[in-house]
């Protein structure tokens, strides 16, 4: 059940704990706790897409990408896979195992990288925390 609507900052510091980030979503509060940040339809080189940032424990702490705040992405329009258009998936959910962890982008599921990919990796490994888990 939704408790609250508002269109806010959400706001989370990243994995490597040396930026903190903010995305102006519709930030949507659960009964749980928890919270869902839907962002603003962008285009990009790949296509049209929105992030969607989903925290466990709402404004509770930590709120670190990777921890308790986790991206996903809904593909509008797949420029390059017309296979990802209309479908949610968590953000770089087509990537390699090996690439979300040890690709040298910013955003790779590391402790000295942002975290962005670390729903991926969950994904991958079955929703299960693994044992190589970057925290």
């Amino acid at each position: 059940m939704i408790n609250n609507v508002r269109k806010n900052r959400f706001e989370y510091i990243s994995l490597n704990k040396l930026e903190k980030q903010a995305s102006y979503t519709y930030t949507f509060y659960l009964a749980d706790g928890s919270k869902i940040g839907v962002g603003t339809p962008h285009e990009s080189e790949w296509g049209i897409s929105a992030s969607i940032y989903a925290d466990v424990n709402g404004d509770a702490k930590p709120n670190i990408m990777g921890k308790d705040v986790f991206r996903f992405v809904y593909w509008i329009k797949h420029y390059n896979n017309t296979l990802y258009s209309g479908e949610f998936i968590p953000y770089g959910g087509d990537w390699s195992r090996d690439d979300l962890i040890n690709s040298d982008k910013p955003y790779a599921c590391r402790r000295d990288k942002t975290g962005d990919l670390c729903a991926a990796l969950i994904m991958r490994d079955g929703w299960e925390i693994s044992k190589d888990y970057p925290w």
